[in-house]
């Protein structure tokens, strides 16, 4: 059953359509990045794919 007060998930492309992000980041911001993400019952991905989202079309 799906909790109706836990926040929506970033919606994801299908497996087909999907490409890989790699980049390097300072140990220290990837962990309060983790923590976020932990706090806010998300993954990494799904924060960074939500805010991607919410940009402004370029």
């Amino acid at each position: 059953m799906k909790d109706a007060s836990a926040p929506p998930r970033a919606t994801l492309p299908s497996k087909g359509e999907t490409v890989r992000v790699n980049f390097d980041m300072d140990r220290a911001l990837h962990a309060r990045l983790k923590a976020y993400a932990a706090r806010n019952g998300k993954t990494v991905k799904e924060l960074l794919a939500e805010y991607v989202n919410s940009l402004a079309d370029a």
